[in-house]
């Protein structure tokens, strides 16, 4: 178990500083969700003293996913074809006639 922990440690140290901070994230984030689902649950039950309550909201937490990201993507598209067009009109009009790729900008800046 300690050779995985060691090898682990040495790729992770191996990796750039942005990618570690990423990783670290993650981590904390990983290991707090759970504990925060805790409390958010033990909070719902106490207050309506129903399990059905509980099943219900935990249930709806993991039915709603799907369903925000297809309405995010919806509203994203409905923004991209209609602002989108006004404002690279005003801006370049070589960039808007080219058609390039909406996400060109982020590929290539230093985001990731």
């Amino acid at each position: 178990m300690f050779n995985l922990l060691t090898k682990e440690k040495e790729h992770l140290n191996l990796l750039p500083l942005r990618l570690k901070q990423l990783l670290i994230s993650f981590i904390l984030y990983a290991t707090a969700y759970p504990v925060i689902l805790i409390f958010i649950s033990a909070y719902i039950w106490k207050n309506n003293g129903d399990l059905s309550s509980l099943v219900f909201f935990r249930t709806d937490q993991f039915l709603a996913v799907p369903f925000v990201f297809l309405l995010n993507g919806l509203i994203i598209n409905f923004i991209w074809l209609t602002v989108q067009p006004l404002v690279m009109k005003n801006i370049d009009l070589d960039s808007h006639a080219r058609q390039e790729s909406r996400f060109n900008y982020v590929l290539d800046s230093e985001f990731f």
